[in-house]
C-alpha cells in the first residue's frame, strides 16, 4: 500500500482536499476549493449528474466535541484517545470518484459493515487516484490497494474486481477500527503498513 503522511488523509477528511484528477473522468474536480466546502462540477458529456448542477458539501466545527461534525443522517461515531471526534455518514455527501458503479460500491460497502463512506473513499483516492488496475511495486492491487495476502483474508477472489476489492477494502478497514480501539490514525496507519507494524512500532 502506498505510503503517505496519515494526517494528510485526516485532512482530506476533514478540511481540505487537493484537486482530484484522473484519466477518463466523467467530472472536473475541484474538493475543498473554496471557504465554504465541496464543489463538484460535471462537465458538457457528464451523464450520472444532472447539467450544471453544482453539489456542495460543508464540513462545520463541533466545539463542544473537539472534533469535525459533517452533514449526516444517523451518525455513527468514531473517536481517538486524542479527543478527536468523527462523526461518519451513511453516505458520499457530494463525493465522487467519476464513477457512478464504483460512488454506489463505496455506500454499500460502508453501509453493510459500518465505515464512513467518506473515509473508503478518502483512502482510495489515496492508495489508487480511483485507478481500477493500480498496481503497486510491492504488489498491492485495485482500487482500495490491497495486498494479495489481504484480499484472501478478507475474502476477495479476484482483487480487480471493483466491488469486489472495495469490499474487501471497507472490511479491513472495519477490522483495524475495531482492532485500534475505533483510533482513526491508528487504523489508517495499519491499513498501510499492517497492524503487526503498528504494534512493532508503537501506538
Amino acid at each position: 500500500m502506498k505510503k503517505f503522511p496519515l494526517l494528510c488523509l485526516l485532512t482530506l477528511l476533514c478540511c481540505a482536499s487537493p484537486a482530484l484528477a484522473q484519466n477518463n473522468a466523467r467530472y472536473r474536480y475541484d474538493n475543498f476549493d473554496t471557504p465554504n466546502g465541496v464543489r463538484v462540477e460535471d462537465v458538457p458529456t457528464a451523464s450520472v449528474l444532472p447539467p450544471s448542477k453544482t453539489v456542495r458539501r460543508t464540513a462545520h466545527l463541533n466545539s463542544s466535541a473537539e472534533g469535525v461534525s459533517i452533514n449526516r443522517p444517523a451518525p455513527l461515531i468514531y473517536t481517538t484517545p486524542r479527543g478527536m471526534g468523527m462523526v461518519a455518514s451513511r453516505s458520499l455527501d457530494g463525493f465522487t470518484t467519476g464513477d457512478a458503479r464504483v460512488d454506489s460500491y463505496i455506500v454499500e460497502a460502508g453501509s453493510r459493515h459500518g465505515v464512513d463512506p467518506v473515509l473508503i473513499y478518502a483512502t482510495m483516492h489515496q492508495e489508487s487516484s480511483f485507478k481500477q488496475r493500480a498496481l503497486s511495486p510491492k504488489g498491492a492491487s485495485g482500487l482500495m490497494q490491497l495486498m494479495p495476502g489481504t484480499a484472501r483474508r478478507f475474502g476477495v477472489t479476484n482483487i480487480f474486481d471493483p466491488r469486489q476489492n472495495i469490499e474487501g477494502g471497507a472490511r479491513y478497514v472495519r477490522f483495524l477500527l475495531d482492532f485500534f480501539g475505533n483510533d482513526i490514525i491508528l487504523a489508517l496507519a495499519g491499513y498501510n503498513a499492517g497492524e503487526g507494524a503498528v504494534l512493532r512500532y508503537g501506538r
